[in-house]
């Protein structure tokens, strides 16, 4: 059964969700009175009845979804960079340890050579 959108006036039936309402009420000859009705939860198609319904929403991700998205990219990055640290930090060259600056050891045997 269609009926009219609250934002546009548009007729729609389509149905978004299904929730279950609870009444209650003060108790009759010593009895309590409750009553559980179904109803729906429509949405509209027209676009611009969602913008005026919601203008102001954002999309947020849950903290699940942020820390899923940064465990998997964290784990992409071990795995690319995994051939570095098993071959160990690079080899110094001849040349490289000969930048270094002299041990004073070794300084004061050159001096008295």
């Amino acid at each position: 059964m269609a009926v009219a959108c609250p934002a546009c006036g548009r007729q729609t039936g389509r149905v978004h969700a299904y929730h279950v309402r609870r009444l209650a009420d003060l108790p009759v000859g010593g009895r309590g009175v409750h009553h559980e009705v179904r109803v729906r939860r429509l949405t509209c198609r027209n676009v611009e009845a969602i913008r005026q319904g919601a203008a102001g929403a954002v999309q947020v991700s849950d903290q699940w979804q942020l820390w899923h998205g940064l465990a998997a990219a964290v784990g992409k990055t071990v795995i690319a960079h995994s051939d570095c640290w098993h071959a160990g930090p690079p080899r110094q060259t001849r040349a490289r340890q000969q930048r270094r600056p002299p041990s004073p050891r070794r300084l004061a045997a050159w001096l008295m050579t």
